[in-house]
């Protein structure tokens, strides 16, 4: 059904650590999507941050997830309640760069609190297919 909200197997409050002193950091958050997680405003829950952490950007690794000759699928990733990138087009079939979309630079934003980080499907994927959704969040630990 769309619109559903599902959690990254193994996901609690616990968080990344923090770096100690200003050095870049990353998490590994991965999960398997099944057809029915790909429709829209479905939305997963993918980690939390530490608090006091400057978010830089995401490395996602996303198997194809739209297995249509001519895919659909669009996402976008929120921290906390802000949506901090729109429009990503990982997953679609189209090509592999679509699939690990490199590094997706964000406004760097600091966390005054542990803060989740969640993805949401804005356009449902024409031929929905599992698979395997990574996501890297990069931050700089203060």
């Amino acid at each position: 059904m769309a619109g559903e909200t599902t959690s990254r197997t193994g996901i609690s409050d616990v968080v990344m650590p923090k770096a100690i002193g200003p050095m870049l950091t990353g998490a590994v958050w991965t999960t398997e999507l099944a057809t029915t997680q790909l429709q829209l405003a479905d939305v997963l829950n993918m980690g939390y941050l530490p608090k006091g952490v400057t978010l830089v950007g995401f490395i996602p690794f996303v198997d194809d997830l739209d297995a249509d000759a001519s895919p659909a699928l669009v996402w976008k990733i929120t921290v906390g309640s802000t949506d901090v990138k729109t429009g990503l087009t990982v997953g679609q079939a189209t090509s592999l760069s679509n699939n690990t979309g490199g590094f997706i630079a964000i406004e760097p934003l600091t966390t005054t609190a542990t803060t989740l980080v969640s993805v949401t499907v804005t356009t449902a994927a024409a031929t929905a297919a599992a698979g395997t959704f990574c996501l890297v969040p990069v931050y700089i630990g203060n």
